[in-house]
């Protein structure tokens, strides 16, 4: 706003002098077009500053922010397209006990869990294709080192780099178990 401001008062003093001259090598037209010049560059920095860079810049932080918040949050966090997961956040990492996500990624999420026999995998797998709405179960989780825990699986559909997709959240719900089994 303030650059386009700018550049009403340039083109304001510019047809200023415009109106002044008395011959076409007067000083005054001379002025009238260095101030129009001036004016087209307060305008096209209002523009291209302000309106064009300064949303992308916006844009960068808030990734940044959302990004920190992905990492950071306990619960485990998948992007899971084309029966690979795409996109996986620390929170899963930790749950598996895995450091490096080039490991998992690429990976079908099914693997990490114990399904008793691939009848039941594939009737969880037909249901999200087929309804394509939100599931949630409790599955054992394989860690790292071969031991299973129980986790709460929310399954959401989502759309991911314009592909059908799955957004799934782990949560970690051992503890819960065991005071539910003491009580």
């Amino acid at each position: 706003m303030y650059y386009m401001m700018l550049s009403i008062i340039s083109t304001i003093i510019s047809e200023f002098f415009f109106t002044l001259y008395m011959d076409v090598y007067d000083l005054s037209i001379i002025m009238g077009h260095n101030f129009r010049l001036i004016s087209y560059y307060f305008m096209y920095k209002g523009i291209i500053e302000v309106y064009l860079k300064e949303p992308y810049k916006n844009l960068e932080k808030s990734e940044k922010l959302y990004r920190i918040l992905f990492d950071s949050i306990p619960t485990g966090v998948i992007i899971h397209s084309k029966e690979r997961i795409q996109l996986v956040n620390n929170g899963f990492m930790r749950l598996l006990g895995e450091t490096c996500k080039e490991k998992v990624l690429g990976t079908s999420i099914w693997e990490y869990f114990n399904f008793e026999d691939t009848e039941e995998l594939n009737k969880i797998k037909k249901q999200l294709n087929r309804y394509h709405r939100r599931e949630v179960f409790e599955k054992k989780l394989a860690r790292k080192d071969g031991a299973y825990f129980d986790t709460l699986i929310n399954i959401t559909p989502y759309t991911y780099e314009d592909e059908p997709a799955f957004l799934i959240t782990v949560k970690d719900i051992t503890a819960t178990k065991q005071v539910e089994y003491y009580r």
